[in-house]
């Protein structure tokens, strides 16, 4: 059975927008997000652990490089 939770952002305003639904359906985890044209896209959570894991080397590896200049 799937769970859905809403995610709503930390804005300014009053009434924070929403961000995107968190799903878990069964042992596998998603970001649910509906684009400016309506349509809904899912991402599974492990995608974006990583894509934010490579980022985050990214920036480590050029602070290390920026320091030996």
């Amino acid at each position: 059975m799937e769970q859905r939770f809403q995610i709503y952002g930390n804005g300014s305003s009053e009434k924070p927008s929403r961000f995107c639904d968190f799903l878990i359906d069964g042992d596998k985890y998603f970001l649910e997000m509906k684009k400016a044209n309506g349509r809904l896209i899912r991402i599974p959570l492990e995608e974006l652990l990583h894509q934010i894991n490579v980022a985050l080397n990214l920036e480590e590896k050029s602070e290390t490089e920026i320091r030996v200049i």
